[in-house]
């Protein structure tokens, strides 16, 4: 397969973790190359994506469209394609 450019629109909350870049290209084949691309290049997004706590909240889309109804981290991309990073807000 081929990889294409996708951005990834990234939360502020974890920006830093990213050297502060609200928008990060990179090439990949799926939502999961895309997340597996970022963590190669900013190891502390890594760490940031390792605990479960943070994948309970957190939502990512492809053009509008939540992955959990498309195919999860195997959803396939496209060249142009564009991936939201959202972390739902928990509190108490």
């Amino acid at each position: 397969m081929t990889m294409s450019n996708v951005k990834v629109q990234i939360p502020s909350a974890l920006r830093p973790a990213v050297e502060g870049h609200a928008l990060v290209e990179v090439a990949a084949v799926s939502v999961k190359d895309a997340i597996g691309s970022l963590t190669i290049r900013f190891p502390k997004f890594a760490e940031k994506m390792a605990g479960p706590q943070l994948q309970r909240i957190m939502n990512i889309y492809v053009n509008d469209e939540n992955v959990k109804f498309l195919d999860n981290l195997d959803t396939k991309l496209n060249a142009g394609d564009e991936l939201v990073i959202d972390l739902a807000i928990t509190g108490g």
